[in-house]
């Protein structure tokens, strides 16, 4: 197998005369949060043309692709992982794959602490806010008793 920068490539297939006749890729891809997520990179990668096969595993947030050489590459299967909406891992020559896919998890893990974060401030400010609505309705009330036991 082949390391493209987390993009791991391997032939398959070997034709009469010597040359593949298809290879197979490993992409990473972050973002995905759910199984609907591969399934949907999955189908888009399976529509492309030049296309074997492809296969999106959730669990390990990889998508393995194999396709035609003539027909396809690298780059198209990665433009239809980002048309999809999601973002495959950059080819990086220098790093190994496992360092990408570190940084790469690294990175979506602190997307997900600032939404965290983001959502928690805004949580406790309306949390607050009705807090100090229902107070402020209580008191008015109490403050009617007093003033008017009639009424109570």
């Amino acid at each position: 197998m082949v390391e493209n920068g987390g993009i791991g490539t391997e032939p398959t297939g070997a034709a009469p005369d010597g040359q593949y006749q298809s290879a197979r890729i490993t992409v990473p891809v972050a973002g995905m949060h759910c199984a609907a997520c591969a399934n949907r990179i999955e189908r888009n990668l399976q529509k492309a043309p030049g296309v074997r096969e492809a296969n999106v595993d959730f669990a390990t947030g990889r998508a393995t692709v194999e396709y035609e050489p003539d027909k396809a590459g690298i780059r198209d299967a990665v433009q239809v992982i980002r048309e999809a909406g999601y973002e495959p891992a950059e080819a990086i020559e220098e790093e190994d794959p496992e360092q990408r896919e570190r940084i790469t998890r690294v990175r979506e893990y602190r997307a997900l602490q600032r939404k965290f974060w983001v959502s928690m401030i805004i949580g406790i400010i309306a949390s607050a806010a009705m807090a100090f609505s229902s107070i402020t309705v209580v008191l008015n009330s109490l403050r009617l008793k007093a003033f008017n036991p009639a009424r109570g």
